[in-house]
This record gives structure tokens, C-alpha cells and sequence, in this order.
């Protein structure tokens, strides 16, 4: 029985650490799309700096930078929201696993 609730404790760390490589994978996806966006933000100053007035077009690029860091602590957050919540629930299903098989 003991090789049982070993199986299912590695089973659980095991999708816990494909949980743990996809949040990387998306983390890395989410790096290279704000570097996208701030690739725009460059783009679109020098679209800008040309003779229209310089205060335009600095204002556009704080907007487009306020728009890139926005979608990256959202998407961040979010991350880290779903990574927890899917570690503390593989926990709390080993746990439950293991006290239903001792009584």
C-alpha cells in the first residue's frame, strides 16, 4: 500500500513540474511578445519623429508603453495566479489521497 501513495505523491509532482514547464513556456512567449510591443513603441517613434510636432509623438509612445507594461503584469499576474492555484490543488488532492488511504 505504501507503493501505492508513493505512485500517486510522484504522479502529482509530476504534473505539477508539466504544470511548471508550461508556465515557463508561457512566461517565455510573454517576454517575446512585450519585446514585440516595445519594438512598436520604437516604430512608432521614429514614424512620429518626423515633422509633425515631437510632443505628439511622444505621446504616442508613452501610450503604446503604457499599453506593453500593462499587458505584461496582467499577464504575469495571471501566471503566477494559475500556477498557484494548480500547485496548492495537486497538494491538497495528494493530501486528501493519502489521509482517505490510512483510515
Amino acid at each position: 500500500m505504501a507503493d501505492d501513495m508513493e505512485a500517486m505523491l510522484r504522479n502529482s509532482l509530476d504534473a505539477v513540474d508539466r504544470g511548471r514547464r508550461w508556465a515557463m513556456l508561457g512566461f517565455g512567449a510573454l517576454v517575446a511578445a512585450t519585446i514585440l510591443a516595445l519594438g512598436i513603441v520604437v516604430w512608432t517613434g521614429t514614424q512620429m519623429a518626423a515633422p509633425p510636432p515631437a510632443f505628439w509623438g511622444a505621446v504616442n509612445i508613452f501610450w503604446t508603453a503604457f499599453y506593453a507594461e500593462t499587458l505584461l503584469i496582467a499577464c504575469c499576474a495571471a501566471i503566477v495566479m494559475f500556477h498557484v492555484s494548480r500547485v496548492g490543488r495537486t497538494i491538497l488532492k495528494s493530501i486528501e489521497l493519502l489521509k482517505g488511504n490510512h483510515s
